[in-house]
């Protein structure tokens, strides 16, 4: 689903698949090439609906330290409001 039509569905919010609550779970997969030095950030809705897609994208770009650079975007997220709970993982790929 592109991402216009999932930030416009009303319950967007809604968890609608989660581990250990029913026997089996429906999964969606979508495989992506990862090369040395490419990032994968795993957030919550605190930190990817508060921040812009561009300051996420400079915060990427700027990110050393894995740690602090998670806790860079949970910073920022609580810095523009942080109505929500904000985690945030960051993995870089190395070989």
């Amino acid at each position: 689903m592109p991402v216009d039509q999932a930030e416009a569905m009303p319950n967007r919010h809604a968890l609608t698949r989660a581990l250990g609550v029913y026997r089996s779970i429906e999964l969606s997969t979508r495989i992506e090439e990862a090369r040395p030095g490419d990032l994968l950030l795993l957030c919550t809705d605190g930190i990817s609906k508060v921040l812009a897609r561009e300051e996420i994208a400079a915060l990427l770009a700027e990110a050393g330290e894995l740690d602090a650079a998670a806790r860079r975007f949970i910073a920022r997220a609580n810095e523009a409001g942080g109505p929500d709970n904000a985690t945030a993982v960051l993995l870089r790929w190395t070989l």
